[in-house]
């Protein structure tokens, strides 16, 4: 049974989450009196226990959509006899190079840290993820050099943060308005962040990656990725793959937002007005689903991916047959990790099942008395509880944002706490199997939990050290 251990983990904290509703009370904040209200406590029961991973099911289905897709699309990649050749000539072509590990771990982490969108990045795991085993190195090279590079990059977030906060309903709210100033004053501390924790990561993987390499593995996957198809003709398909990367980065980045322009809001409604016929409108025919570049989501990510695989099959000539087995297929090999990836998010809906209030607001109103004044530590707590009980740094925020003001007063202070918070609770999603990127990556290549618990605990370890030390002189500076 070692191969759910990831599941059990995941039943474990789901279950250790609804013992904590009988024991902590759930709190509220008070706009009149401007004070956390501490209620009754609101267990959850038996008939919970299947209620909510039920409902999480259909909560987070999109999730799962994104996943069975880019495993659609490289259903429909193998179809094309393209595929196979390209991984065959993209590891002859590294075979002999010395750095493409630290090149593969620089490309996830920077564009992880600069924009912030993990699908577009997790699409691209699974070639580098087949060239990466193709050279001989084993499964968690490839994990730690692909989806553990895109966790880092988190770690390390530039611009991505101002990414997940330009919705209207967080800028409201007084701590994320300055988190967003703050990044913008203090981005070379982000950056020195961001450079210390992915060098020394890379100094991990390539070193564990020298030490463990090993030549069987690199034979059997050759004899897998030479096999020779019908089209081995590689150039439309890198042309595509790029393009369809570049497409959703552009279209899903709120670049208008992030850099206080208006050129895509004027380029949306220039489509908007435009008329083709005497009662035919662009807007209509490209589609009324279609929103201001730069404001996509999942849903418009996944028409993007669908329109490239039909743009795939023409070029590649596949019949329609073959690409709907293609698709068939690619979409079984994705199912095991679409369901991994709703998983992640039930202890998050446990804490998210009540109408007003929550259990976690009791907590960190807690951690925010624990002190008179601001300091590391209760920035470091508050940030580690809401890493344990939260995937998404966006619900997290919006949950316990409003009761921040206890613990920060100023820019100084906001700007070090948004810098804390992001840290500390990306940090804790390399280890959590509520991570979804982690559980994504840990189930596709079929990674044992404890097998990456004892490949990363050492380098956790440090970055918990160097984010205090670096809020800290942050706030001692300024």
């Amino acid at each position: 049974m070692k191969k759910y251990n990831l599941l059990k983990i995941l039943g474990i904290l789901f279950l250790v989450t609804v013992l904590l509703t009988w024991i902590i009370p759930i709190g509220t904040y008070d706009e009149a009196r401007r004070s956390v209200i501490i209620d009754a406590i609101r267990p959850l029961g038996i008939f919970d226990l299947f209620y909510v991973p039920l409902y999480s099911l259909i909560a987070y289905a999109e999730y799962a959509v994104v996943i069975l897709v880019i495993g659609a699309l490289y259903g429909v990649l193998h179809k094309t006899g393209a595929y196979n050749a390209l991984v065959e000539k993209s590891s002859k072509l590294l075979k002999n190079k010395k750095t493409y590990l630290v090149i593969f771990i620089l490309f996830f982490s920077v564009a992880s840290s600069l924009f912030g969108l993990t699908f577009p990045l997790m699409m691209l795991c699974p070639f580098v993820i087949s060239v990466i085993l193709a050279l001989g190195y084993d499964k968690l090279t490839a994990f730690a050099a692909t989806f553990g590079a895109i966790l880092v990059g988190m770690i390390g977030t530039t611009f991505g943060l101002i990414q997940m906060i330009y919705n209207d309903s967080i800028i409201s709210i007084n701590l994320f308005e300055r988190m967003a100033s703050g990044i913008l004053d203090k981005i070379y501390i982000r950056l020195i962040l961001y450079a210390i924790v992915v060098f020394l990561y890379a100094v991990l993987v390539t070193y564990r990656a020298k030490k463990e390499r090993k030549d069987k593995i690199k034979e059997e996957i050759k004899e897998k990725v030479v096999k020779k198809e019908k089209n081995n003709n590689i150039i439309p398909l890198v042309i595509c793959m790029i393009l369809l990367f570049v497409v959703s980065i552009f279209t899903m980045y709120n670049w208008d937002y992030i850099f206080s322009k208006s050129t895509f809001s004027n380029f949306d409604s220039t489509i908007s007005s435009t008329v083709l016929g005497e009662n035919l409108a662009l807007k209509s025919v490209l589609g009324n689903s279609l929103v201001q570049v730069g404001t996509f989501a999942n849903l418009q990510f996944i028409a993007i991916i669908f329109i490239f695989i039909i743009l795939i099959s023409f070029v590649y000539s596949l019949k329609f047959d073959e690409v709907v087995d293609g698709i068939i297929e690619g979409a079984k090999k994705a199912l095991k990790v679409a369901v991994y990836v709703i998983l992640a998010n039930i202890v998050m809906m446990v804490v998210n099942n009540f109408s007003s209030g929550s259990f976690i607001v009791t907590i960190e109103n807690f951690i925010s008395g624990l002190f008179g004044k601001f300091n590391v530590i209760t920035t470091t707590l508050f940030s580690l509880v809401g890493g344990l009980f939260y995937n998404s740094l966006y619900d997290f925020a919006v949950d316990t944002s409003i009761i921040t003001h206890f613990i920060a007063s100023n820019e100084l202070e906001f700007s070090v706490f948004a810098l804390n918070l992001q840290a500390v609770f990306n940090t804790l999603m390399m280890i959590l199997p509520t991570s979804m990127v982690l559980v994504a990556g840990l189930s596709y290549l079929d990674i044992d939990y404890k097998e990456w618990i004892k490949y990363i605990w050492k380098y956790i370890l440090e970055i918990f050290i160097i984010i205090m030390i670096l809020c800290q002189i942050t706030y001692m500076l300024f």
